[in-house]
């Protein structure tokens, strides 16, 4: 995910807005530490793909 995040137009104020419309309320700071932490929910992770639009991720370069 981390490295999905960076080439994309959305900026750190978008996700959270965005997963607000979802139902999830995080700050862009607090979203900010748990990405960076790598230590989120699975759940989060999905909802970030979602909203960002990635239907597909390739598990094959996961060492």
């Amino acid at each position: 995910m981390v490295d999905e995040k960076a080439p994309r137009k959305d900026g750190a104020k978008e996700l959270p807005r965005r997963l607000k419309e979802l139902g999830i309320y995080e700050t862009p700071e607090g979203l900010n530490r748990k990405i960076n932490s790598r230590r989120f929910a699975a759940a989060l992770f999905l909802a970030c793909c979602h909203v960002l639009e990635i239907w597909a991720l390739n598990l094959s370069i996961v060492s």
